[in-house]
């Protein structure tokens, strides 16, 4: 943590432009060491050169970075960058909050669901459901309805999807072993063509299922992309997480009960 004298992206300073050159070899170090930013709050540019008008620049240069070991051993870590004062640069406050309760989780939809031949008819028929009322309340249940349904869908089809892909590429790995030693078995080289077909929808789901907590779209099947995909769903979750919140009448406050009365008088 601290001053490095350097931003890590073009949008990271205003009122002077980024070059390419200035940030390569931050850059480079950073994906070296694999690293990231931890957590923050506050200000976003934490350094100003104090002159008015034209001549003022804001650029983030202070900066905490962390690994996957510290990730992993402190995921409630977050900093807290404050007002500079008569400094140029901003202070840092790091704090590594405790264990936060998980609250209910949302309906999601996983794309995975459509390969299933099932979907299309259970889906209709969840939808097609007679209900009373105005149609406002009609369409809501009809969504309630498909959502249990695919619940069920996801459960029969897709439960335990980590499992079943590894259990694929088991049975797979063992019959392409035995296929190398008795590479004329007949028997052996249908197996492997059928373990091939099931690793292959397994690990596609495995992947969708992934690639959707995540929310990237831009990296395509292959085994060197599950450590991304929960690299990636792991910051989403750190980085979703409020710790702390100022409140209406401009006071700080951590505690998780405090935090969720604040966001409840703001929307009041």
């Amino acid at each position: 943590m601290g001053d490095f004298n350097c931003v890590l992206h073009t949008g990271e300073r205003v009122g002077s432009a980024v070059r390419l050159s200035e940030i390569q070899d931050f850059q480079n170090c950073v994906s070296k060491c694999s690293i990231e930013d931890a957590k923050s709050s506050g200000n976003f540019y934490t350094w100003n050169n104090k002159q008015q008008g034209d001549n003022r620049v804001f650029s983030k240069l202070d900066r905490v970075l962390i690994n996957q070991a510290w990730s992993s051993q402190y995921p409630n870590t977050e900093v807290s960058f404050r007002n500079e004062a008569y400094f140029d640069h901003c202070p840092g406050v790091i704090t590594v909050y405790p264990q936060l309760a998980v609250g209910r989780k949302p309906f999601r939809f996983f794309s995975i669901w459509q390969e299933d031949p099932r979907y299309r008819d259970i889906v209709t028929s969840a939808w097609n459901g007679v209900y009373q009322g105005t149609k406002m309340f009609q369409v809501v249940q009809k969504l309630k309805n498909v959502k249990i349904t695919l619940k069920v869908l996801n459960t029969e089809g897709f439960g335990e999807i980590e499992v079943k892909e590894y259990k694929a590429s088991q049975t797979l790995n063992t019959l392409q072993t035995a296929l190398h030693l008795n590479p004329s078995h007949g028997e052996l080289a249908d197996r492997e063509k059928v373990a091939l077909q099931e690793y292959n929808l397994a690990h596609k789901a495995y992947l969708s299922f992934l690639a959707h907590k995540a929310k990237v779209d831009w990296v395509k099947g292959g085994d060197d992309n599950t450590a991304l995909f929960h690299r990636s769903i792991r910051q989403r979750q750190i980085h979703n997480t409020i710790f702390s919140i100022k409140d209406m009448h401009g006071n700080w406050t951590s505690d998780p009960a405090q935090v969720l009365d604040a966001f409840l008088e703001y929307y009041k």
